[in-house]
């Protein structure tokens, strides 16, 4: 690689002795957790706040509720937000699994959330650092990770990733990392594929990598990518999307759902959605599956939106807060 402003390291699941020496020459300082194997049992309760898809019947109590209360509504859209400042945002797919998420005020109680979580049969899909929390979206474990599902925390992107270079050696999987509290913060599953990361110092080198990977091989696909003061990460997949993969980066949130619009009747859909750097960024999938959104002034807007868009039989696939 030319670029000394950029690196490029991938893994894949025939390539064990080579990740194994890596795993050898990099020792890695960093926080981590497995799913343990007997879910049923933990050594404490933990007290975070989180949310759940209720029961049908309580779920709409709770929509008629939230109705008498408001009268905008979930709507076939979002409800309009009051120009200026910062918004929530959240995107919403065709598809109906259990889901939990969780909002938490600092890196220990989210931990915290994921283990309780994992005791009660969910796996960690999204995180974000969105508003000074640490978000969660969690699905039920049958349509989660094949095996166990895993977290990493670093206080550096190198220390990081040499955490990441471990995980690879014991079979696992990185599919989500975000950024937030000073800390780098990686998803992983048990399920050994084909993964690799590029970094960058800024998004031009960022894009140029990007293209640089689907020019090697269109199976790899981008899964997540956040900024940190050391600089940009992306994650990549192997035939993550049934189709072809793509990712775009606004300067707004109303570019943002005029692309959403767009990507509707395009065949993309939006897999994952993330605000850093002062920008709105999309990972996309060419499939045929519509993406619906929400916009809020303030969290328990949203909340109230998240439970109105499950009732519908929708599933939760991000969350960010950023500029409008």
């Amino acid at each position: 690689m030319n670029d000394n402003h950029t690196t490029v390291r991938e893994k894949g699941v025939s390539g064990w002795l080579i990740t194994a020496i890596l795993g050898l020459m990099f020792g890695s300082t960093a926080a981590y957790a497995d799913q343990p194997s007997d879910t049923a049992t933990f050594d404490a309760e933990f007290q975070v706040a989180l949310e759940e898809q209720p029961d049908p019947a309580r779920l709409q109590a709770m929509l008629r509720l939230a109705e008498a209360k408001s009268s905008s509504g979930g709507g076939g859209g979002s409800a309009p937000v009051a120009s200026g400042g910062n918004v929530w945002f959240a995107i919403f797919r065709t598809t109906d699994n259990r889901q939990r998420w969780v909002r938490n005020t600092s890196l220990q109680e989210f931990t915290n959330s994921i283990r309780k979580a994992w005791r009660d049969g969910y796996h960690l899909k999204r995180v974000n650092y969105a508003d000074g929390r640490w978000v969660g979206i969690f699905v039920d474990t049958k349509v989660g990770c094949a095996e166990r599902n895993g977290f990493e925390t670093a206080g550096s992107r190198e220390a990081f990733l040499k955490a990441v270079k471990q995980r690879w050696v014991d079979g696992y999987t990185l599919v989500d990392a975000a950024y937030g509290e000073g800390t780098w913060f990686g998803n992983f599953c048990e399920d050994p594929r084909d993964n690799t990361y590029v970094t960058a110092s800024d998004w031009d080198a960022l894009s140029n990598l990007i293209s640089k990977k689907w020019d090697q091989d269109s199976q790899w696909h981008v899964l997540s990518a956040d900024r940190g003061p050391d600089g940009w990460l992306a994650v990549f997949v192997k035939g993550e999307c049934p189709g072809r993969n793509g990712w775009s980066i606004y300067d707004s949130q109303a570019a943002l759902e005029e692309a959403l619009r767009d990507s509707n009747n395009d065949g993309f859909a939006v897999r994952n959605m993330a605000y850093t750097n002062g920008n709105w960024i999309a990972m996309r999938c060419e499939e045929d599956v519509s993406n619906i959104y929400e916009t809020a002034a303030s969290w328990p807007q949203l909340k109230e939106k998240i439970k109105q868009r499950w009732g519908q039989g929708l599933d939760l696939i991000a969350i960010d807060y950023g500029r409008r």
